[in-house]
């Protein structure tokens, strides 16, 4: 296919090299978060190029993959009889860069049913001390939602090392003071990532873990509930809770599904303190409650009822303002110029 860069450098993972973009073509049924797959994501993710992933279209990404590619907000694009089109709207591509360069939006061609799952976004704060361990916070997440734990983690797939969190505590503990990411799977669309960094204020754990419930009723009540049960057992700064829809194992194919929906956000005592929250400002524009300790309270935020919760997420990120967020958790805040 065509580029509209010139080739920077040979690299023998990527298919394709430019100065602003790599392609890694996959022949394989399935796309998973192998090595080779890891290192082509990280080695764009490191240059700061865009990655195209070439499938397929009869492809499907596992979880890992997906989760990967868009978290360094790479881009799949399929090549079929009719010719290369972008995965997600079926748009036609002439060239790799037409996948990023301004376009009209195109609704999916195919809109796939798939399951639903709750997804439970979070930063968590630990101790820096050896009585630490990861892992329990999903180990949380999964009780909450009454489903079974994750049975194997690893780096790359497929996932060799059964869940253990004293073994994954060792692991990340290794790499301090950022760990890279770490994965785990279970049955049918359960999937975690997480990764802990030291900051100024002890280890700060980063998780995202995704499940499809035991019940499928009132998605909101139990989103809200499972951020009650994470305010109470842990020291959690901030966590929001969506859904995913995806095929029953957990992968996705190319097309569309239902829109990602946020379910509801906790605000924890920390940020609720440091960030000066008005609860009763907020509650004009959201559904809000106050959880935990009275003198400190968690700030709880329900997004059910209202006719585009992505609006009133949207809103609600404006009015914390990202960079103080970010100083409150201790994360460096990167700079603008």
């Amino acid at each position: 296919m065509a580029s509209r860069s010139a080739p920077r450098f040979l690299n023998p993972i990527s298919d394709e090299v430019t100065d602003d973009h790599a392609v890694y073509a996959s022949s394989t049924d399935v796309v998973a978060l192998t090595a080779p797959v890891a290192a082509f994501l990280e080695f764009c993710d490191h240059e700061r190029i865009r990655p195209v992933l070439l499938t397929g279209p009869g492809v499907r990404l596992t979880a890992a993959c997906a989760t990967m590619l868009t978290d360094i907000r790479g881009f799949w694009a399929v090549h079929g009889p009719d010719g290369v089109l972008e995965a997600a709207t079926g748009r036609p591509v002439t060239s790799f860069a037409d996948l990023w360069l301004p376009h009209e939006a195109a609704p999916p061609g195919v809109v796939h049913d798939g399951v639903v799952s709750i997804t439970l976004d979070a930063y968590v704060r630990h101790r820096a001390d050896n009585a630490t361990r990861i892992g329990v916070v999903a180990e949380l997440a999964a009780g909450a939602l009454g489903v079974a734990l994750p049975h194997r983690w690893g780096v790359w797939e497929p996932f060799g090392r059964r869940w253990d969190t004293d073994a994954m505590t060792a692991f990340l503990r290794a790499q301090m003071p950022q760990t890279g990411p770490v994965h785990a799977v279970g049955e049918e669309t359960t999937f975690l990532t997480q990764r802990v960094g030291r900051t100024r204020r002890g280890l700060l754990e980063h998780l995202r873990f995704s499940a499809r419930p035991a019940s499928g009723e009132d998605l909101h009540g139990q989103a809200t509930a499972l951020l009650a049960r994470l305010e109470e057992a842990a020291d959690v700064e901030i966590a929001v809770v969506t859904t995913r829809t995806s095929e029953a194992d957990g992968t996705v194919r190319p097309g569309g599904y239902p829109a990602t929906a946020p379910l509801a956000a906790v605000l924890g005592p920390r940020v609720t303190h440091h960030l000066g929250i008005d609860t009763a400002a907020l509650a004009e524009r959201h559904r809000v409650s106050s959880l935990g300790r009275a003198r400190t309270p968690s700030t709880l935020i329900d997004f059910g009822g209202t006719d585009n919760p992505w609006h009133r997420l949207l809103d609600l990120g404006l009015a914390l303002e990202p960079d103080r967020v970010l100083s409150t958790l201790g994360v460096e805040v990167p700079d603008a110029g």
